[in-house]
């Protein structure tokens, strides 16, 4: 009676403890969804359409509206991604410069003015892009998008707090 105690005592310690160590972590979630596996990009890189959607849920954008910010975005999807590439490969190079064992700093120097470089490319195409994008809005919706953004790091009670005052 003890062995079979002791096996299923075992048994569900070990199988709690296998529960408890995948209860709640949710990096793996996260990590797919910023390499466009995710629910929201359903695993076709598809976050400018559920922008596009919940935009569209949220400023209550016509269709028109809707086709005119979707033709924006497909406008400026190859530029983005290729953007992208750039930055990824730089990434990884001076990843690869910094932990190589050598102190290459001109090399290293370089890779990190790259890096800002495009990064200001990124910044500057956003910036055109949000602008085409407002000029589709209402003044209105563009009022309401703006606090919108002002208000998305904060919980959704903090949120309607600082909408009412």
């Amino acid at each position: 009676m003890n062995k079979i105690a002791i096996t299923l005592l075992a048994g569900s310690l070990a199988l709690g403890g296998f529960g408890l160590v995948n209860a709640g972590d949710d990096r793996y979630e996260k990590r797919d969804y910023y390499e466009g596996k995710g629910k929201r990009c359903d695993n076709k890189g598809m976050r400018g359409e559920y922008r596009l959607e919940r935009m569209t849920e949220k400023l209550g954008l016509s269709d028109e509206q809707a086709s005119r910010i979707k033709s924006i975005q497909e406008k400026y999807a190859p530029e983005k991604q290729a953007l992208r590439s750039k930055m990824f490969e730089n990434s990884q190079a001076l990843r690869d410069a910094m932990h190589s064992g050598k102190a290459d700093q001109p090399k290293i120097q370089q890779l990190a003015e790259t890096m800002g470089n495009l990064k200001t490319e990124k910044i500057l195409l956003k910036s055109k892009m949000h602008g085409e994008v407002s000029q589709v809005l209402t003044k209105e919706q563009r009022l309401k998008r703006k606090t919108m953004r002002h208000h998305g790091g904060k919980r959704h009670h903090e949120y309607k707090k600082g909408y009412d005052s």
